[in-house]
């Protein structure tokens, strides 16, 4: 599933993704931003919460396009399915933070795409959730 950025005509890829606790059970669904600029996957630390998720402390360093940092970041383990459970992967220590998404990083089942014609017979599925999590370049090919 791809989105349309209010102000623009870029393309973001955001999905619908189901994030399951494999320790407990608890599971929900959310939608995604594929980053494929992104060598680790990175997560709301609410979400986590949410679900129960144990975390771990590490040391790391953290490159973005305009800083770098070294500092103790909390790390966490689960799953992630698509909806219709093709596609399942145990994600190993995804980042847990606050994820930089933007006013405009919105799924396209929430904007007016009635002016892409080409988009009229796609279906997108319409989550009562917003972007809480971000893919990194690990899931790119599926």
């Amino acid at each position: 599933m791809r989105t349309v950025a209010a102000d623009d005509d870029v393309i973001r890829p955001i999905v619908a993704v189901k994030i399951v606790n494999p320790k407990n059970g608890k599971a929900t669904a959310v939608y995604a931003l594929l980053d494929t600029g992104s060598d680790r996957d990175v997560i709301d630390e609410r979400l986590i919460r949410e679900l129960g998720v144990e975390t771990k402390e590490q040391l790391m360093n953290i490159s973005t396009i305009d800083s770098k940092s070294t500092a103790t970041r909390q790390l966490a383990s689960f799953h992630i399915e698509s909806l219709d459970g093709e596609y399942v992967a145990e994600v190993e220590d995804a980042l847990v933070g606050k994820l930089l998404t933007s006013n405009s990083d919105v799924p396209p089942s929430k904007r007016d795409l009635s002016r892409f014609s080409h988009l009229n017979q796609l279906h997108y599925e319409d989550l009562d959730a917003g972007v809480r999590m971000i893919l990194g370049v690990s899931h790119c090919e599926t």
